[in-house]
């Protein structure tokens, strides 16, 4: 496979420019000449287990045992290799680290350079989440009206082909096992004031390959993309910010194919010289806004965001694109801030271009109210609804279906704690129930989720006894099943020799209940402690039985292991 021979030199030319910078680059900053040339660090842990399920009856040993060890080594402060082992009854490993993408960015001041393989964010809708190999250049000054970013590099390295049949190979494959050599080159400037931002991005990626190396009967060619974003935030008063981004995408996602002459070729040839004509349907859009209003107790904020049908860029792996959507959000303080209000509704709409059969509408609303009670206790309210509604587009459909679907969430919560010269405790209640509703062409279906939590600690100060009792559970109901699960557990912990020793033990009970005939209890006993040997090393033991009654798919165990875990 050919790629572009100019490339290749300027490439080359360009990392090893990015290392040399790099090098010197650390050599000024001062913690790198401060730091150890090889500093290291680790652990070691052992154990022995034992494990019988049933009645004392194994179809394998029950005992086992594990060793396993970790050791980083560091040069510098800046480089870390790791390196690890493990050895067990069933396997012996020894994990050495496979430097398969590498990279470096020093900073030095202002100023911040990248080489290898790196991730950088321009903004969210040009570049942002894909890798690189190549090298970038961060200026941001703090004391300028300025900033700039610029990068060059492999952006996807193509794979061989000659075992993959060609009726295997289409776009959704291309993106994992690409075929393609893609290149892509971008730069960002950001002019700044006090009370004013901009940033201009141009973000271009565009497949090297040729026509004479792509496969016989392969209906995929190269790609090309163009991104263009403006962006801008503004304190227009004291407590007022807006802010806004405008972005476009042209791409061709086959220059071989769909190379006919355009406004959107034109614009782009005449301001960049080179770049192929576009095809017809042009740039797609993206437009977001936010503006936000803080008063002395208040925050208002609003939204709204389009994004064309078709929307695509190659340097984001996934967008979602054909939706419009406007947001609202309030907080509010009162009562000396002691109660705090927050909440948001929204809305959202698909099928902008009316090409779809249906068109989709969701709706997003929320609420949260929070009580600062007094010191140490504090109670909280929410609710949450989404619902959707799909309806057809196309008035003359004989067969269209209508559906919606609505999700309602209701929440309580109450924290309290407290402490003396003797103890200290700490009490949390939460419930909550969910509410599901769906229905579709008449047809209407209801589902009902009530969970609660319910837990009580006490640490005693003078002894080293530390209590904890909870409760848990949820019911669900609906009109095919019900069923109920509840979780009560105790457990109780002691400090002895100094703070050296820790015992605890710990017993729950889990019981499930369904359609009010099927009901399984599964008990857990569980006992267990950890000596501190030396400041990083520790020996410890654990024990836990589990027995089950009525209708369970779970099986009787007894554990118990024994450990050994050393750091340095």
């Amino acid at each position: 496979m050919r790629t572009d021979k100019k490339a290749g030199p300027a490439m080359t030319l360009l990392i090893i420019l990015v290392f040399i910078t790099a090098m010197a680059a650390s050599q000024d900053i001062s913690s790198v000449k401060n730091n150890k040339p090889l500093t290291f660090g680790g652990n070691f842990t052992a154990r022995q287990g034992y494990m019988v399920f049933g009645e004392g009856v194994n179809e394998t040993n029950p005992w086992n045992y594990f060793l396993s060890g970790n050791v980083n080594l560091n040069f510098y402060g800046l480089v870390d290799v790791p390196l690890s082992g493990t050895y067990t009854k069933q396997e012996k490993r020894v994990d050495c680290p496979e430097y398969r993408e590498y990279g470096i960015s020093p900073r030095y001041k202002s100023l911040t350079v990248h080489g290898g393989y790196r991730t950088l964010a321009l903004s969210g809708f040009t570049l942002s989440g894909t890798t690189f190999l190549g090298g970038a250049i961060e200026y941001k000054p703090n004391r300028k009206w300025y900033e700039f970013t610029v990068l060059y590099g492999r952006f996807k390295k193509p794979e061989d082909y000659e075992n993959v049949a060609v009726e295997d190979i289409d776009r959704e494959y291309l993106n994992i096992h690409p075929f393609f050599d893609r290149r892509g080159y971008a730069g960002k400037i950001a002019l700044k004031g006090k009370k004013n931002r901009v940033e201009l991005i141009l973000f271009r990626t565009f497949d090297l390959t040729k026509t004479e190396n792509l496969p016989p009967g392969l209906n995929i060619g190269p790609a090309d993309n163009l991104c263009l974003s403006l962006t801008s935030k503004s304190n227009i008063l004291k407590n007022l910010n807006w802010s806004n981004e405008l972005a476009l995408s042209a791409l061709n996602e086959n220059i071989l194919v769909n190379s006919e002459a355009s406004n959107t070729g034109v614009f782009a040839n005449s301001f960049f010289p080179g770049f192929i004509k576009y095809p017809a349907t042009g740039f797609k859009k993206v437009f977001v806004s936010d503006l936000k209003i803080r008063m002395k107790k208040q925050t208002v904020g609003l939204g709204f965001r389009h994004i064309d049908p078709g929307y695509k860029t190659l340097g984001i792996p996934y967008v979602s694109n054909d939706l419009e959507s406007y947001t609202l959000n309030i907080a509010r303080a009162f009562f000396k801030n002691k109660v705090n209000f927050s909440g948001n509704t929204g809305i959202q709409r698909n099928n902008l271009d009316k090409l779809l059969e249906s068109t989709g509408m969701k709706y997003i609303s929320g609420a949260n109210i929070s009580w600062n009670i007094s010191k140490g206790k504090s109670a909280a309210l929410g609710y949450s609804n989404y619902s959707s509604n799909l309806v057809p587009a196309r008035i003359e459909m004989t067969d269209s279906i209508r559906y919606f679907q609505v999700n309602e969430n209701y929440s309580v919560s109450f924290n309290s704690s407290s402490e003396n010269e003797t103890q200290k405790s700490a009490f949390s209640f939460f419930t909550s129930f969910q509410k599901a509703t769906a229905a579709r062409d008449g047809a209407q279906n209801e589902t009902g989720i009530f969970s609660m939590s319910l837990s009580q600690v006490k640490s005693f100060k003078k002894s080293g006894l530390n209590l904890n009792a909870m409760i848990s559970g949820n019911k669900m109901d609906n009109d095919q099943s019900q069923s109920f699960t509840c979780i009560p557990s105790i457990t109780a912990g002691k400090i002895l020799f100094k703070k050296k020793l820790n015992c605890s033990v710990t017993f729950s009970d889990a019981i499930s209940i369904l359609r009010e005939s099927e009901t399984a209890c599964l008990y857990n006993i569980r006992a267990g402690f950890t000596y501190q040997l030396i400041k990083s090393s520790a020996l410890g033991a654990d024990f836990t039985k589990s027995f089950k009654t009525g209708n369970s798919s779970f099986r009787n165990i007894t554990q118990s292991n024994v450990y050994l875990k050393i750091s340095f």
